[in-house]
């Protein structure tokens, strides 16, 4: 049996991974920290409450491919290391 194939698919899984890092941190650049209240940046809100629910989107996905990645990955070592020794 070739572990060529599963070994692809992880490899393509944490590159995901790595792809949500640096949108997660290209994201949180443009992030502006401050609450806007007056009434002239009222607009401002709007923009903030957009930008955090797509970081939150990013976190979530994040978090669910780096448990899956790993888990797969700790998968994959284990067949491998089972084939090895049997």
């Amino acid at each position: 049996m070739s572990f060529t194939p599963f070994v692809i698919i992880w490899v393509v899984m944490a590159l995901l991974v790595g792809m949500l890092i640096v949108r997660r941190t290209m994201l949180g650049f443009h992030e502006d920290d401050s609450l806007h209240l007056t009434p002239g940046e009222l607009g401002m809100e709007q923009q903030q409450i957009a930008k955090a629910h797509r970081i939150d989107a990013v976190d979530r996905w994040g978090k669910i491919l780096t448990a899956v990645t790993s888990v797969y990955g700790i998968a994959l070592l284990g067949a491998y290391a089972y084939k090895a020794l049997y």
